[in-house]
């Protein structure tokens, strides 16, 4: 995936300014995950650690800027380049499948996630990237298309890929598919 990615930042470089930049820097991929939280609570950029009654499922959002910002920081040696956040790949929603009204709210909560992430970050154009889950939750249907909505122009600078394979079981070429009956695999995005 990060070579994949690097070649396609790499051209869309060179198609920009002649092919500097991307073409020698590393890609660097720093996964934050939490998993069975949900964006109205959890991620809720203006929730405390107070605001949340179960402390293992509190406020994410600040930890996951300050895990940013740590990232970001330089380490010292004058010959490394600086280092820049080029886009986010978010994965999440699950849980707000499983209730109407968190499903119902889902967008508008993407919205204010996104806008505040990109505030904290001082990275106002950051590029989003979202997929649909691969859920077994009762509204998980708006969820995803929450999150197609979001790529399709609710969210600035943002896309929504499909995975894969979003079957259960096995592919045409008798490969496992990129889904587990739970979640979307690495492999599927």
């Amino acid at each position: 995936l990060a070579e994949t990615l690097r070649r396609r930042l790499v051209q869309q470089q060179s198609n920009t300014d002649g092919g500097t930049g991307y073409n020698t820097q590393r890609i660097h991929f720093l996964k934050f995950a939490l998993g069975s939280t949900n964006l109205h609570s959890n991620w809720n950029p203006n929730n405390t650690d107070d605001d949340h009654p179960k402390p293992n499922q509190r406020a994410y959002f600040r930890r996951f800027i300050e895990f940013c910002q740590s990232a970001l920081v330089e380490d010292g040696t004058n010959d490394a380049p600086p280092k820049k956040l080029v886009g986010m790949f978010w994965l999440q929603g699950e849980s707000d499948s499983l209730k109407a009204k968190d499903a119902n709210s889902y967008l508008c909560n993407l919205q204010a996630f996104f806008k505040a992430v990109r505030n904290e970050l001082n990275a106002p154009s950051l590029p989003i990237v979202v997929s649909p889950v691969v859920w077994k939750g009762k509204k998980v249907d708006i969820v995803n298309q929450a999150l197609q909505s979001a790529g399709s122009g609710a969210v600035s600078n943002c896309v929504c890929i499909e995975p894969l394979d979003a079957r259960f079981g096995v592919q045409e070429d008798g490969e496992p598919s990129c889904v587990s009956p739970d979640h979307l695999t690495s492999e599927g995005v």
